[in-house]
């Protein structure tokens, strides 16, 4: 008696889902915290309805995840959501590619997904918006396929669930609810005069609605923020910004990947396959083509981030997958798959090697150097994700000492001007001794720390003497901005942050040049926070 082949696939995905979950946590435990992670863990220290940038699903998934902050110094803790969310992601996408074709099918698109950069590091690694995103939009696909299959109230209700709670964790989600009443437009009008869809626009509104009462609330900052970002016609046409959207979204989905599913597109066109699972198919390509237009479209006059496209090439890949499947000569040309799972793990360890272990900085100092700091690292994005922890601690030594000599019991404030790289010194600096952040600079340089300004203000910090932090690849004029608030701004010195390994040597990727603010002239109310 021959195996069954479901049975098979499903110990296959198993492996899959366990081997990938414990790459990305020796990774996890490897490389430090990166800009927006640390930025959407500033997110959890106050719940809000919603926030400057996105709704509030990643603050409560950190949250959850170091149970409500008690683990919060441990960074694996932090991307521990995010790894529990990309297994889950993994698997949803197995079971709805199951459903349409076949076992073996769902196998190929779980490997696929995990051969993705997009899903498997952006979503699937770090703790970003897309991280429970892509658990609701996985989920929201399968409740469509179970649409297609059996028009029940279970399925309407489960799609209306998951695609709100896709939207409460970003609002990229309303593209599922966009491509799929396109759909139903364009072939299936009856639904129009079904309760079931009504039934499931409406959970879908309720469950997103706080995002909108919060903006209402907060003079719409959100979309104002966003709109100047990607408002069309006041800049003309570039094409550096399209052309760098578009190898940006080749390079997140894996070139590999995106060439298979431009292939599998192409050969749909004959697809003789079940009827049911056509419709599902050609459902799936409303919804992931206006998307990747879309944002394709924006960075002609704006720029963009490569990621926002991200869940609509997963919404292709069931079809890749199928394609593979159904192709004659399947096991032939299976191999691009492996290569494009390579290609990630090869990409896993040089970010390690030169995030961790490089010696010095990839990009030396220029010679340009800024007239308060020099501009050692200026360019190297793998600063990034390094050098960190370790500066931290130097400064928080400092600080120490600091309140030793002048008698204090309570960390006078750190004064940031923009919130990256203010997130990183709020994590790594400040908040192991207890020190307040305070941001000072232009709101759409602040971001969420104008409500995170308002929770500390309410605290009546000493603000008589603060401290503030240039870095040598992010240097900005701290007299020049802070003059206003202070009559006194002096230097005190630098931290050097050391990289390399024993074969090259340790050398200095980046300078912390330090300063004291002293005699605050005004009232902590004309400081900058959310109204």
């Amino acid at each position: 008696m021959s195996p069954d082949p479901t049975h098979t696939y499903d110990i296959r995905i198993r492996n899959v889902l366990l081997v990938s979950f414990l790459v990305r946590l020796i990774i996890s435990f490897t490389v430090e915290l990166g800009n927006d992670e640390v930025y959407y863990w500033t997110y959890s220290q106050h719940l809000q309805w919603n926030y400057f940038d996105h709704p509030p699903m990643i603050a409560l998934l950190i949250r959850l995840f170091t149970l409500n902050l008690q683990l919060e110094s441990f960074p694996v803790f932090l991307r521990l959501g995010s790894l529990f969310c990309s297994a889950l992601s993994t698997y949803f996408l197995y079971r709805l590619t199951r459903e349409i074709h076949n076992a073996r099918a769902g196998y190929l698109a779980a490997l696929m997904y995990t051969g993705s950069l997009y899903a498997s590091v952006i979503a699937g690694l770090m703790i970003m918006p897309d991280s429970p995103q892509m658990v609701f939009w996985t989920l929201s696909l399968w409740a469509l396929v179970r649409i297609q299959k059996e028009n029940s109230w279970k399925a309407w209700i489960g799609f209306g669930l998951f695609s709100g709670l896709c939207i409460l964790s970003k609002v990229h989600g309303a593209f599922l609810w966009i491509g799929w009443l396109a759909y139903l437009l364009s072939f299936q009008r009856k639904a129009f005069f079904s309760p079931k869809m009504y039934a499931s626009l409406f959970i879908t509104l309720l469950l997103s609605s706080p995002i909108f009462i919060w903006n209402f609330l907060n003079d719409f900052i959100t979309y104002r923020f966003h709109s100047e970002r990607v408002q069309i016609g006041k800049s003309g046409v570039s094409l550096l910004f399209f052309l760098r959207e578009l190898s940006g979204q080749i390079l997140y989905n894996n070139p590999v990947l995106v060439f298979l599913g431009i292939i599998s597109i192409y050969w749909f066109r004959n697809f003789k396959g079940d009827l049911k699972a056509k419709k599902v198919l050609v459902l799936f390509n409303w919804i992931a083509l206006p998307m990747i237009l879309t944002v394709l479209a924006i960075s002609l006059f704006r720029e963009t981030l490569p990621h926002w496209a991200g869940p609509a090439y997963i919404t292709l890949m069931p079809l890749t997958a199928i394609y593979f499947e159904t192709h004659k000569d399947r096991k032939k040309v299976s191999w691009p798959i492996p290569l494009a799972i390579g290609l990630i793990l090869l990409f896993l360890m040089a970010t390690v090697f030169f995030t961790r272990f490089y010696s010095g900085t990839l990009i030396p100092e220029s010679g340009n150097s800024h007239e308060f700091s020099d501009s050692l690292g200026m360019g190297d994005i793998t600063l990034d994700l390094s050098g960190w922890e370790g500066a931290g601690k130097a400064f928080r030594g400092f600080i120490q000492n600091e309140m030793k000599k002048e008698g204090r019991k309570i960390p006078p404030p750190l004064l940031v001007e923009n919130w990256f790289p203010g997130a990183h010194l709020a994590y790594y600096f400040a908040r192991p001794i207890g020190m307040p952040v305070i941001g000072i600079s232009k709101p759409w340089n602040l971001h969420q720390f104008l409500w995170s300004n308002k929770y500390i203000l309410e605290t009546k910090p000493d603000m008589d003497t603060c401290y503030a932090l240039v870095l040598s690849n992010l240097p900005y004029n701290p007299v020049k901005l802070y003059s206003t608030y202070f009559r006194t701004i002096k230097p005190l010195g630098k931290f050097i942050s050391y990289r390399g390994n024993p074969i090259q040597g340790w050398k200095i990727s980046r300078n912390f040049y330090v300063y004291r603010l002293s005699g605050f002239k005004g009232k902590a109310s004309d400081l900058p926070f959310a109204k």
